[in-house]
């Protein structure tokens, strides 16, 4: 039925455009709960499910302005089964009785690209940080028992553990029409995702395991920013707290790794990990800090790991790549002790700055191998983080 959804929203696109074509498909009540259908469309859970690669395929179009791909992006949603709908209530989404506020609001608002001066958004906060929310799953025992059911992993857990997953999240909530809230929570989802994916993926005595999984978590989360710029507050509503829900998901269905941070940094580096394999310059004496070797051959990490990205031979590398130097380029001044985070409850977090994307970007770069330097390619860890994997972490 591909072909036959692509025509459809190719069409409806040149019609009402892209906003609304999304608006009408993915996030109305009546492309998710239908009383007179015998199935629930469920297409917000579709947009969701498929690792994630619908929203992903959408947010390309979106970003770059190319409407035939937010049509394939469309039509792929359709297509993709509804993986997380079994454990998700009705309930769970709050649906406006009147569209007339909302369509005010969007009219007048900015479009809402995370802005790249403000390392933090601004504003009272209004409920708790996402990583407290991470530090109530993370004890909880039963959210931790989670075993390996292969490709059905991620289904299993929402069906089994949806709501335990929601009832830590509740008071997680967006104000979609206060544009500080949602930029502050489209923030907290790019470190929430790089950190598991980063952190989660680091052991002390063990490689880096660049889980396959995690790692669209962090692809993804790049579109949050851009999507939502084109949605009603309710619908930003709704796309953040599903992303959420389906985030915290995957993660505790990959064995819910733990996140170390403080060992972490300890034992990462900010710019001598990622230097370029091979031979080096030898620096000439009168080149600035002449005592720092390190940093007069690379005095910027991001160039190596960056240029053996884009030859790599697995395209997901560079795509990672790129959205955590796009991180790096929002949030990468931002100094460790913050209250936000200090705050949180989350162990280590105090100690979170913005050498975060570096740190992550170069271990990523060692695990699957830097072509353009000569290593072999390396692959992406599928075995995941169940008790007999992550023995020895600390």
């Amino acid at each position: 039925y591909y072909s036959a959804y692509l025509a459809f929203f190719t069409d409806l696109i040149r019609e009402v455009g892209v906003a609304p074509a999304i608006e009408q498909y993915i996030f109305a009540k009546d492309a998710n709960i239908d009383a007179s259908a015998n199935k629930k469309p469920d297409m917000f859970n579709r947009f969701l499910s498929g690792l994630i690669h619908p929203l992903i395929h959408t947010g390309y179009g979106l970003e770059f302005g190319l409407p035939g791909i937010v049509a394939e992006g469309l039509a792929q949603t359709a297509v993709h089964s509804d993986d997380a709908s079994p454990g998700i209530p009705d309930d769970f989404f709050k649906y406006p009785s009147s569209n007339v506020v909302e369509d005010v609001v969007s009219r007048v608002k900015t479009a809402l690209h995370v802005s790249p001066f403000e390392g933090q958004a601004t504003g009272a906060r209004k409920g708790p940080h996402v990583f407290t929310v991470v530090d109530r799953i993370l004890k909880d025992p039963e959210l931790g028992k989670v075993q390996d059911t292969g490709s059905g992993m991620f289904i299993f857990t929402m069906k089994n553990h949806a709501s335990q997953i929601i009832k830590h999240m509740e008071d997680w909530q967006v104000d979609g029409t206060n544009p500080h809230d949602v930029e502050r929570k489209v923030q907290e989802l790019s470190w929430l995702n790089s950190v598991i994916f980063g952190v989660g993926g680091w052991s002390e005595d063990k490689p880096f395991n660049a889980d396959f999984f995690h790692m669209h978590l962090v692809t993804s989360s790049l579109f949050l920013g851009t999507l939502v710029s084109y949605l009603k507050p309710s619908s930003q509503e709704h796309l953040l707290r599903g992303y959420l829900l389906v985030s915290l998901g995957w993660w505790i269905s990959r064995g819910r790794p733990s996140l170390h941070i403080s060992s972490f940094y300890k034992s990462t580096s900010s710019y001598k990990f990622p230097l370029p394999s091979g031979d080096l310059p030898s620096p000439n004496k009168d080149s600035l800090n002449p005592g720092d070797p390190t940093r007069v051959v690379t005095p910027n990490p991001w160039l190596p790991i960056l240029e053996t990205s884009v030859v790599h031979p697995d395209d997901h590398l560079p795509k990672l790549q790129r959205a955590l130097a796009h991180y790096s380029s929002l949030y990468g001044t931002r100094e460790a002790g913050q209250e936000d985070f200090k705050g949180s409850g989350l162990e280590g977090a105090e100690v979170l700055d913005g050498s975060l994307w570096i740190r992550v970007a170069g271990l990523a770069a060692e695990r699957l191998g830097r072509v353009r330097e000569g290593q072999s390619a390396g692959k992406w860890d599928r075995h995941g983080f169940f008790p007999a994997e992550h023995e020895g972490k600390k």
